[in-house]
């Protein structure tokens, strides 16, 4: 739902909102740094951790790409032909989030967005920041710096890609 007051921006918030089989989440846009879609194939890395699809080189920088499916308990896919990147910032190291579709950038009035409910919360999926009610649907709301765990980051950091 777009605000058309201009002085009640800082009540909006903007997603980008991708899809994972058929379910829609969104990220702040703020935490997210480009979109690319992956031209040339993955470099996998021996022993990286099992969601890390493997690494890119994008500019001169190595990126791992997340599985971001398998990160999240889903059915994963192996093919990634047509499927977006969505490079993220988690503590000061660039990750691609590999997702099937982007949708849209979306701003969101503060008041549709609820906390995640407590069954979530408990249960390992400390990343879901929210939930948005929209008029046709429920957008699930991930809060990036929450997507790993300490241990999972020294995973990342210490893979191989020198």
């Amino acid at each position: 739902m777009v605000n058309k007051n201009k002085n009640l921006d800082h009540d909006l918030s903007q997603y980008v909102v991708f899809s994972l089989k058929d379910q829609k989440f969104g990220i702040n846009v703020l935490e997210s740094r480009e979109i690319i879609t992956i031209e040339e194939g993955l470099t996998n890395i021996p022993d990286s951790p099992s969601f890390v699809k493997g690494v890119i080189n994008l500019r001169k920088e190595i990126i791992p790409i997340i599985d971001t499916e398998k990160k999240f308990g889903l059915n994963s896919d192996v093919d990634f032909a047509d499927k977006k990147v969505i490079i993220v910032s988690i503590q000061e190291n660039l990750v691609g989030l590999l997702v099937d579709e982007v949708i849209e950038i979306l701003r969101v009035e503060k008041e549709l967005i609820s906390d995640a409910p407590e069954i979530v919360k408990n249960i390992k999926q400390k990343y879901i920041s929210g939930i948005a009610k929209l008029e046709d649907r429920l957008l699930v709301l991930l809060d990036t710096k929450k997507l790993f765990s300490n241990k999972e980051i020294e995973k990342i950091n210490n893979m191989d890609i020198k």
